[in-house]
Parts: structure tokens; sequence; C-alpha cells
């Protein structure tokens, strides 16, 4: 039998995940990359779903906030510490 290669989540767990480091993450969902906006390509993520990985990093999908094409980021916090044991206490839920 395959494993999932994603686990969605809501924003109550990822606020769990990053406890006082969420202004981290609001930041860096402002900061997302758009090939199809011009000038700097940076913009905000909306309408977003989020997903935990196999190897526990975070990965937002959602639409770009200027132009509305489907945007994503992935957020590497299988490689903290803090944040990978905030997101296997959520996986044994």
């Amino acid at each position: 039998m395959k494993s999932k290669t994603k686990t969605e989540i809501a924003l109550s767990q990822i606020k769990q995940i990053f406890k006082d480091d969420y202004s981290l993450f609001e930041r860096l969902e402002k900061n997302v990359f758009c090939g199809c906006c011009s000038g700097d390509h940076i913009t905000i993520i909306v309408d977003y779903r989020a997903y935990i990985l196999n190897n526990l990093d975070l990965l937002l999908q959602g639409k770009c906030k200027k132009c509305g094409h489907d945007v994503g980021r992935v957020l590497e916090t299988g490689e903290v510490e803090k944040y990978r044991v905030g997101i296997q206490s959520i996986l044994s839920e």
C-alpha cells in the first residue's frame, strides 16, 4: 500500500506548529513567487490549502493575490527541530 504524499492541515494546526514564530509564517505567505506577474514576481498567496509533506515540510497551494494564477510555496519546516516536533504531534493525532 502506498503512503500518502501529503496531509492537509488547518490554519489552527499551522498556528500550533509555529507557536511564538507565527509572525514568521505570516511573512512567508506574503513572499511567494508568481511566474505570471510582471515586475518582481513576488506576491501574497490567498485562498490556499496547507499540507504536510512526507519530509515534514509544509506546502501551501493557492492563488496569487495580484493575478489569480495558481502559486505554491514550500516551507522547509522538516529541517527545524521545534517545527518538526509540532508536525509530528499533529500527524500522530
